[in-house]
């Protein structure tokens, strides 16, 4: 009886009791305790790893974590007009509380930026359990959540769209550049994929393969 209020402690305070990955361009991975206070983040990729350079956000409370990570990326310019898609998957033991974590993230986003002139088009979902998927994703330095967007998309275009775009990149100039990712673009425009993940898919698929060449 004596070990219950320390492992009340352990449980509410040092076990994992949801992850969120928040992507721009940089993949940022978040694991939190029962509490919404941060346990550990995790830069998945070089651009995240800068980004979080200095700054130890164990014991953070989570909202007030992703607000100064969404201010960083923006004086990075990771956010701004042209970019103001943010993907936001989050898992969690509790699917209510999943839910709620969505909405008041989204809602410290939208504040974060209150004082821009960005308004930020949070994607909100629920982040993927796959195991080969997460596997795929830490090839790629991405989050899963991310991953799973990257490969609904490329389901709907086709791979020797993608060949050829990666042949432009490689081998040609400018022009084959934009007319390879215009059609490649009109194809998916055509599957009627929701805009952010037309978005999310372009921005993954030029950054990957630009890291190819």
């Amino acid at each position: 009886l004596l070990l219950l209020p320390g492992f009340g402690y352990v449980r509410s305070n040092l076990l994992v009791d949801g992850i969120i990955d928040l992507d721009v361009n940089p993949s940022i991975e978040i694991t939190i305790n029962r509490r919404d206070r941060v346990l550990r983040v995790t830069g998945l990729n070089e651009e995240a790893v800068e980004i979080l350079a200095g700054t130890d956000y164990r014991t953070w409370d989570v909202r007030d974590a992703v607000s100064d990570l969404i201010l960083r990326l923006n004086d990075k310019q990771y956010i701004s007009r042209n970019q103001r898609t943010v993907l936001l998957s989050v898992d969690s033991k509790n699917p209510e509380k999943a839910e709620r974590i969505k909405q008041e993230l989204s809602a410290s986003i939208e504040a974060a930026l209150a004082g821009t002139e960005i308004q930020p088009l949070v994607v909100r979902q629920s982040r993927p359990k796959d195991r080969d998927l997460q596997k795929r994703a830490n090839e790629y330095h991405i989050s899963s959540g991310k991953m799973r967007l990257v490969e609904e998309a490329a389901r709907k275009a086709p791979d020797r769209d993608e060949r050829e775009l990666a042949g432009a990149i490689k081998l040609g100039g400018e022009e084959e550049i934009r007319a390879a990712i215009d059609r490649l673009m009109g194809r998916v425009r055509d599957s009627r994929l929701p805009l952010p993940e037309c978005q999310c898919f372009f921005l993954e698929l030029v950054s990957c393969l630009i890291r190819l060449t």
